[in-house]
């Protein structure tokens, strides 16, 4: 278990009980693998989302929104309390806050349980690991399991080969995990710090870019050099909202401005090479259009800040007694 990640997908009978086809949830578009009723119970379990957890359970979770992989560990405690949110110590010895939708259970005693019997349920079938934090040629994390290619990057036409991010600044060494800290990175003449919001590499099957607000700046016992982010949301990657009536209808008008984006609480780690560049998350949407102007060139750079989002519960709520309402209320 320790050297396996795990993909949600679904297991359909083809001539039971003798033989059974997967189709993994990344793979729709191909074709079902078809496997022996042995190679199904050593390769898969069912897929159990936990109402709730208890310390000590083995479990396996998204490590970030952006893959499509989930990793197996034990649940260490609940974050403040928060029944939704849970720390998790992975078996590769990184740790994590999850969110409780994103963990899938996993047997205590290592069986598989006996999926032959369905004609067809979800099930979680294991992966040869592949590195969590990514390629350090490429801005997105991906495998080559995933079927996915990197969005060119800004720096993209730019001759030779392209610079890393390096941290910069005294580092402070803290925690459990001796983790380093940092303030800056530095990329050639650009830089950023912890607070600033960056665009994020993503696959080319996203429309938008991902925008984070850089939380952390570290390198790990190991030499990994990650970057803690807090995600903002996009209109399109939420959950579908519960708001109806005069909300609704304000939310839908702010929506369709061009820059939106949701603050979360949803954080994760990753490469530094997944960073493509600085970006700006404007308080109201006045000041974004300020600043884009009529000047297309300047997104994925810039972006306003419409409310805030619930990640586990998907509740939205929007900025209170701000210019964007007002300046969505004049748009045609």
């Amino acid at each position: 278990m320790k050297e396996d990640v795990y993909y949600e997908g679904e297991v359909k009978a083809i001539l039971p009980p003798d033989v059974f086809g997967i189709v993994l949830d990344t793979d729709k578009r191909f074709k079902a693998r078809i496997v022996s009723q042995e190679q199904l119970l050593n390769s898969a379990m069912l897929d159990v989302t936990p109402s709730r957890v208890e310390s000590g359970q083995r479990v396996c979770a998204y490590w970030s929104r952006r893959f499509d992989w989930l990793y197996p560990g034990r649940v260490r405690h609940h974050v403040n309390g928060n029944p939704r949110l849970v720390m998790v110590d992975f078996d590769d010895g990184d740790e994590g806050e999850i969110a409780l939708d994103q963990i899938r259970l996993l047997p205590d005693d290592g069986h598989y349980q006996n999926l032959a019997d369905d004609e067809s349920l979800g099930l979680m079938s294991p992966r040869t690991r592949s590195s969590r934090h990514g390629s350090n040629h490429s801005r997105v994390p991906t495998t080559p399991e995933a079927k996915k290619s990197a969005r060119p990057s800004p720096q993209g036409a730019e001759k030779g080969p392209p610079k890393e991010w390096a941290l910069c600044g005294e580092g402070q060494m803290r925690g459990r995990w001796r983790k380093v800290y940092y303030p800056t990175i530095k990329r050639g003449a650009e830089s950023l710090e912890v607070g600033d919001c960056a665009v994020f590499g993503t696959d080319s099957l996203c429309s938008k870019p991902y925008v984070g607000r850089i939380m952390d700046l570290f390198e790990t016992l190991g030499g990994k050099k990650l970057v803690r982010v807090r995600w903002f949301y996009h209109p399109e990657e939420m959950k579908q909202p519960m708001q109806c009536g005069e909300e609704a209808s304000a939310l839908s008008r702010v929506n369709s401005l061009h820059g939106c984006v949701y603050e979360s609480a949803h954080e994760d780690d990753n490469t530094l090479d997944t960073i493509s560049h600085k970006c700006r998350v404007h308080r109201s949407y006045d000041s974004y259009l300020a600043e884009k102007g009529d000047d297309e060139s300047h997104f994925p750079s810039a972006f306003f800040l419409a409310g805030v989002y619930d990640h586990c519960t998907g509740k939205v709520t929007l900025q209170q007694d701000d210019e964007s309402q007002t300046s969505a209320d004049k748009q045609p």
